[in-house]
């Protein structure tokens, strides 16, 4: 029986994560280490960017950014995008650097630098999703790259915090006040915002 990442390296050459893939090899082309995007998730067809820091120590052994795999911050990211009712179709995950920073046996965080050199980098992967309707900055560094990105017109970019965080912040969530995004709500109300905004922790609101 084929495990998860093979099943996932299977579909990597489909039409709606192949571009993505080209612009992953553009970069090992370079010398770095870039884990594959998730075929089982929206590829360019995504409604839903999630951008984190960089690939951890979990996605250096997969080498997957998904929220399938097996550590804390991917848990809390698959059970946040779940209550929310998110079609896995509907968002893509990825991060700021797309390079591996940390290795299989340590964690490290990506320096401001790294953050805005790449930012070229990320642009190419936002410019890639014709579908895309919102940009979710996740952590205070993945939210340091915002002003150096352009999202394309009518795209609206949110933030909240770490999914290495969500955990504690989940016992409050249902307190978040709606007020928070209230015009985006209206604006997607017939569209993936609603649901999600009843469960996104927010950085302004403490745990």
């Amino acid at each position: 029986m084929a495990t998860p990442e093979i099943g996932r390296e299977r579909l990597l050459s489909a039409a709606h994560v192949l571009p993505l893939m080209d612009l992953v090899r553009a970069l090992r082309a370079q010398g770095y280490q870039v884990p594959n995007v998730d075929p089982y998730d929206g590829g360019i067809y995504a409604q839903a960017l999630f951008l984190l820091e960089s690939p951890g120590p979990q996605a250096v052994g997969t080498q997957f950014i998904s929220r399938d795999n097996p550590d804390p911050s991917a848990k809390n990211m698959s059970r946040s995008l779940d209550q929310a009712g998110f079609k896995r179709s509907q968002t893509f995950l990825w991060n700021v650097v797309p390079y591996c920073v940390s290795t299989l046996e340590q964690k490290r965080n990506a320096t401001p630098a790294q953050v805005r050199c790449a930012a070229a980098d990320t642009q190419l992967f936002i410019d890639c999703l014709r579908e895309l309707k919102v940009v979710i900055f996740c952590g205070r560094r993945a939210q340091g790259a915002q002003q150096c990105l352009r999202l394309p017109t009518g795209v609206h970019g949110l933030q909240t915090f770490h999914p290495g965080q969500w955990l504690s912040t989940m016992p409050v969530v249902a307190k978040i006040s709606r007020r928070r995004f209230g015009g985006l709500i209206k604006l997607f109300q017939t569209e993936i915002l609603p649901s999600f905004l009843q469960v996104l922790p927010t950085p302004d609101k403490a745990p």
